[in-house]
């Protein structure tokens, strides 16, 4: 008895540590806000001084409050017996409420300007608690208690699926300009499946997406309906961010009996929550939907499940083509029931089916369509992309294509904490407890956990060595197939006895309920982080004052209204007068023909700009002849680029070896042939024209 007071007091004393700790974070970055608003006491204003001493004082009663909770609860329950009181009187209300404060944070920080003043890492932390605590209060159940295990993890569950939700839509804009890198020309990929009439272009040299056709057919739906928007397009392409992921966690967590609770829905929701970190893309989000609606059901259902599924990944990334076969023996086997530790000969055989469904749909299935002319009628120029099956010699050409950068396993400048570091962080706490569970609650006879643990040694191995490649590493979007695969898992131990294990997490040991705390807060963190208004333009001038920024740009809005139709103003009368004397090359910024904001413009279906990065890359002379012989001949009368810099980076800076392929292979023999007409600095655009003394190019080119 002696040692579990001593146990539970050092957890108690950790507790309030860190509650302090919290606060004292908070408050300091709060001081940093207030300090440089006036001249008071050293830089404050009156306002801000003042505000600073009111929420010093909040954060002072926050930690008193902790403290007298852990340490003196009896002290505290004639108002813990009034909340609850109230809370009883608010009936169905406290659930309208419960929702507005899940909410509350993310219109506060992504569509207020105040998300660019309190940016930082402690400050936002304090918001969520200070969100679960109160959320929490009111999804609780019990009339006699104010908070419970249950409802806090489900209070920190949903405030997490709100930011991880509303990231995306921060993004859907009317801004005619791309919002990233390769962002607008990825909107005129999608549209060439379905509007490609929107463009003029020679009969002989048709536009291709250099996309595949899978994953350019779920971005382009939008362009079935006619007057398609750029706002409407990104309001698509968020809703693709959100709801693919959402369904495949509620159809991974299903029930297959009756009856069926709510928790399986909040399960599903943490399986949303979980692979959001990838990211991954929606294609093979679809596939495996179709793996986990096929698992356990009818044979008559199940196959062209997997015949589709194993389709749909062949013509969306080669890389993805064993994955829904894999997957689907790993869910049958892994829920099978056995006889002692042998597994059922029917298991044997309708896993074997299913698999060699999958095998078929990815491997055959392309072919014999392609033997018959049938396709999806979307053409593309991507590596592999529409082959007709996937070929050994395909699948080793792109390995061996372009260089494989080890070092971005580890912390580096393109990905901070490296990818080893970043998927320990985004999957340990799930290994852990899904190890903890096949030792104790979780069942598995050896053919069993060999269905489970050699495909995900395989996944992981495969992501590992493509997160490598040369032009990734930046996230963990290409250990896909792998947190795919560990959430399956986690759904094979929902369904043994892991839903009743978590209800029952609050009389277990602190490790595991840490573990479990940690797998639901830790795929919220980064979009909490993330949530930003884009576009504030008007509140610079007092943004910079409380944020310290030296200059509007600093603070990264899109550009007023005034100062965007002003360039796009610009950019539409040179593309006018350049019209008259020969071709206009969009390397970027296609989407502007796309969304007829450039109207009556003849389109140059070559030189695209994320195929020029892949081809410098790959360092592939070949391509890049036809593009100097053109360049030298002036073919084109203006170039529209992102602004084209010639520094040398190297790995000290995110994704140097990109920049400097693309330095060496495109900006230097642009700028050899072409000089800078003009530079639209609020949008991000350069307009080329041919140089008016021809320089030595010999030199320059690779």
């Amino acid at each position: 008895m002696k040692v579990s007071v001593i146990s539970s007091a050092a957890v108690r004393a950790v507790l309030l540590l860190l509650a302090a700790l919290l606060l004292y974070d908070a408050a300091a970055e709060f001081y940093n806000v207030a300090l440089g608003t006036g001249t008071l006491a050293g830089g404050f204003s009156l306002k801000w001084g003042l505000a600073f001493l009111v929420f010093v004082a909040f954060c002072l009663a926050c930690l008193a409050l902790a403290a007298l909770a852990l340490w003196q609860p009896s002290t505290l329950h004639r108002i813990s017996d009034g909340l609850t009181r109230g809370r009883i009187r608010l009936r169905a209300f406290r659930w309208v409420i419960a929702a507005i404060l899940l909410l509350l944070p993310v219109w506060f920080l992504q569509y207020s300007p105040w998300g660019i003043v309190f940016s930082k890492t402690y400050t936002r932390l304090l918001i969520w608690a200070l969100v679960v605590a109160s959320a929490a209060f009111f999804i609780e159940t019990s009339a006699s208690r104010v908070w419970s295990w249950d409802s806090i993890l489900i209070a920190l569950l949903l405030s997490g699926a709100c930011f991880i939700a509303f990231v995306p839509f921060g993004a859907v804009t009317g801004y005619p300009f791309a919002l990233g890198w390769s962002e607008g020309n990825r909107l005129w990929d999608y549209s060439l499946a379905f509007a490609s009439h929107l463009y003029a272009y020679p009969p002989s040299d048709p536009p291709s997406a250099y996309l595949e056709p899978g994953r350019q057919l779920v971005g382009a739906l939008p362009f079935l309906l006619p007057h398609v928007s750029i706002t409407m397009e990104r309001a698509w392409l968020a809703v693709l961010d959100v709801l693919p992921y959402l369904l495949l966690g509620l159809l991974a967590f299903r029930p297959h009996q009756k009856p069926r609770g709510a928790s399986w829905v909040l399960a599903g929701i943490w399986g949303f929550m979980f692979l959001s970190q990838g990211p991954i893309h929606p294609p093979l989000l679809v596939c495996a939907a179709m793996v986990a609606i096929a698992w356990g059901g009818p044979l008559w259902l199940s196959v062209p499940l997997l015949l589709a599924s194993g389709y749909f990944a062949e013509i969306s990334r080669f890389t993805w083509i064993f994955a829904p076969a894999i997957w689907i023996v790993m869910l049958e086997f892994g829920s099978a029931a056995t006889n002692g530790n042998r597994m059922l000969g029917r298991t044997w055989m309708r896993s074997a089916a299913l698999g060699v469904a999958g095998l078929f749909g990815s491997l055959l299935l392309p072919r014999l369509l392609g033997l018959f002319h049938w396709d999806l009628g979307i053409h593309s120029s991507a590596s592999g992309a529409a082959s007709g099956g996937v070929s050994v010699s395909t699948v080793t050409g792109a390995a061996s294509s372009q260089a494989l950068l080890w070092y971005r396993l580890f912390p580096n400048a393109t990905y901070g904490s490296g990818i080893l570091l970043g998927l320990a962080l985004a999957a340990g706490p799930l290994l852990a407890l899904l190890v903890y569970l096949s030792f104790n609650d979780w069942n598995l006879n050896l053919w069993q956990r060999a269905a489970l643990v050699l495909p995900s040694l395989l996944f992981l191995a495969v992501g590992l060595v493509i997160s490598t490649k040369i032009g990734g590493g930046g996230d963990l979007h290409n250990m896909d197939m792998f947190l795919i695969g560990l959430l399956f898992a986690a759904a094979l131990a929902w369904r043994s006895s892991g839903a009743l294990w978590v209800r029952s997490v609050s009389s277990s040991r602190l490790l595991l309920q840490t573990l479990l705390i940690l797998v639901i807060a830790l795929p919220a963190f980064q979009p909490l982080m993330s949530l930003s208004p884009i576009s504030f333009a008007g509140d610079e001038n007092w943004l910079m004052t409380l944020t310290g920024a030296a200059r509007p740009r600093d603070l990264g809005s899109l550009p007023s209204d005034e100062a965007t139709a002003s360039d796009l103003g610009k950019l539409q009368a040179a593309v006018r007068t350049a019209q008259a004397k020969g071709d206009v090359l969009f390397m970027d910024q296609r989407q502007l023909l796309t969304f007829g904001y450039l109207q009556d413009v003849s389109l140059i279906p070559e030189y695209e700009k994320k195929q020029m990065m892949d081809e410098a890359l790959s360092g592939n002379r070949a391509y890049f002849d036809p593009f100097y012989k053109d360049l030298a001949a002036h073919r084109f009368s203006l170039v529209i680029s992102d602004p084209l810099r010639t520094p040398i980076r190297g790995s000290d800076y995110g994704f140097g070896e990109e920049n400097d392929a693309w330095v060496k292979w495109v900006t230097k023999p642009v700028l050899c042939y072409y000089e800078e007409q003009d530079t639209l600095t609020d949008v991000h655009v350069e307009l080329l024209a041919p140089r008016k003394a021809p320089i030595d190019c010999t030199g320059v080119l690779p």
